[in-house]
């Protein structure tokens, strides 16, 4: 099988993975909810990318480091594999700290937003990792998941409505 062959499935079974998650959490998760007065503090988009790209320097940070490391060790790795570092990498980062006492990213605190269930409560890791899967299919087609923040009158992306969550800012 050709480099390229091997790549490409690489990428549809991880898309393919997020969809299907994706539709479990449509299908168990999602609850009716009412508004309540916590989130007339959402965040703007540009708030959001912002943070995104600062994230996602940090996890291209911490990859590099892992390279590094294992270039001193002398041991090889196919490109695949780090691919799928950066995959695990991106998730625990996002997760970990998505679900953590500060409810926000490296990125999201610089730009003072956080991230909250529909109530204001903390969201856990499962929810946040949830998000993180959900965050894959909201890339594809033309991100369109991130678009319609632009379509909803609390600025809620596709993963933000399938987990029941909210992006807000810190008052």
């Amino acid at each position: 099988m050709d480099y390229k062959e091997y790549f490409s499935d690489f990428y549809s079974f991880i898309f393919f993975v997020s969809f299907l998650l994706t539709m479990v959490c449509v299908y168990f998760y999602r609850r009716k909810v009412q508004p309540i007065d916590i989130w007339n503090d959402h965040s703007y988009l540009w708030e959001r990318v912002v943070a995104f790209l600062l994230d996602t320097a940090i996890c291209y940070l911490l990859v590099m480091c892992i390279i590094k490391c294992f270039s001193l060790i002398n041991i090889e790795v196919k490109q695949l594999y780090w691919e799928l570092v950066l995959i695990i990498v991106y998730w625990l980062y996002f997760s970990l700290l998505e679900s953590s006492k500060y409810q926000a990213t490296v990125g999201k605190i610089i730009q003072r937003i956080y991230v909250s269930d529909i109530y204001g409560k903390k969201i856990g890791f499962n929810c946040a990792s949830i998000r993180i899967f959900v965050k894959f299919v909201s890339f594809i087609p033309f991100c369109i998941g991130y678009l319609m923040v632009f379509s909803n009158k609390y600025r809620r992306a596709f993963h933000d409505i399938i987990t029941n969550t909210i992006v807000l800012k810190k008052r």
